[in-house]
């Protein structure tokens, strides 16, 4: 048993009795840490187990009807309510701006959408993330929008900054494709070489330099010449065990990953001497009964300590 070192559990149980006496710093304080209102409450939901909760005001990102006094000093909720009358007053802060803030407009609005309730949001200009017809004039000032459409044929004059170049951008090939994805449109990506996250038979080069994918294939065959660089090693990379697996996850393809030591979050019975210097694991069980002699340090102590 942990006995005292349970005080530094995140979850305190039966199996430490004694957390209360140093306090309690569960996210959640429940009959077994009753002092915990005597210190205050720190937990981001307030109940009835700490009634002194609103005398020092809510800070819940919901105040309810526990907090009667949240509405004098002014809602800090992401959402203003009737319960908040008074967050108008000192202007709303919400994402979305409703009846409850006629006088948003007025200070202009920040929304990431205008309707009808921001008129003069056309008139500062709109930097809306999609102009529509309500933003007339955005081509005008250039177009900043992430998808350009024929509400700014400009786009392409200025250059398309898009991240998806089509019919409507065809000089963008002149100045080089700079899009996640190469198609048609780009043939000469691959005289550049090809920067994808997947290589396909449109940039042959790569292999050449390199397979700089997250995931070598059959197309990348040198890919363990220059070692494996893979989240996942398998029978593509035999040399992987050479050099030591750096995989989150040791298989029988790295039977010397317990010699150096296992770095895994979950150690088994490939990694028997992981007791010996002592479990990091986030879960400990049988497998390190000494775990409770240097401390424990678990998120969730069982019985098996």
């Amino acid at each position: 048993m942990c006995r005292t070192e349970c005080y530094v559990l995140l979850l305190y149980t039966a199996l430490c009795l004694n957390a209360c006496v140093h306090g309690c710093v569960l996210l959640l304080y429940t009959a077994l840490c009753p002092n915990a209102c005597v210190h205050g409450c720190v937990l981001l939901l307030y109940t009835a187990l700490c009634p002194n909760a609103c005398v020092r005001g809510c800070v819940l990102l919901l105040c309810t009807a526990l907090c009667p006094n949240t509405y004098v000093h002014g809602c800090v909720l992401k959402l203003h309510t009737a319960l908040c009358p008074n967050a108008c007053v000192h202007g709303c802060v919400l994402l979305l701006y409703t009846a409850l803030c006629p006088n948003a407009c007025v200070h202009g609005c920040v929304l990431l959408l205008y309707t009808a309730l921001c008129p003069n949001a056309y008139v500062q200009g709109c930097v809306l993330k999609l102009h529509t017809a309500l933003c007339p004039n955005a081509c005008v000032h250039g177009c900043v929008l992430l998808l350009y459409t024929a509400l700014c044929p400009n786009a392409c004059v200025h250059g398309c900054v898009l991240l998806l170049y089509t019919a409507l951008c065809p000089n963008a090939c002149v100045h080089g494709c700079v899009l996640l994805l190469y198609t048609a449109l780009c043939p000469n990506a691959c005289v550049h070489g090809c920067v994808l996250l997947l290589c396909t038979a449109l940039c042959p080069i790569t292999y050449v330099h390199g397979c700089v994918l997250k995931l070598h294939t059959a197309l990348c065959p040198n890919a363990c010449v220059h070692g494996c660089v893979l989240l996942l090693y398998t029978a593509l990379c035999p040399n992987a065990c050479v050099h030591g697996c750096v995989l989150l996850l040791y298989t029988a393809l790295c039977p010397n990953a317990c010699v150096h030591g296992c770095v895994l979050l979950l150690y088994t019975a490939l990694c028997l001497n992981a007791c010996v210097h002592g479990c990091v694991l986030l879960l400990y069980t049988a497998l390190c009964p000494n775990s409770c002699v240097h401390r424990c340090v678990l998120k969730l102590y069982t019985g098996e300590l």
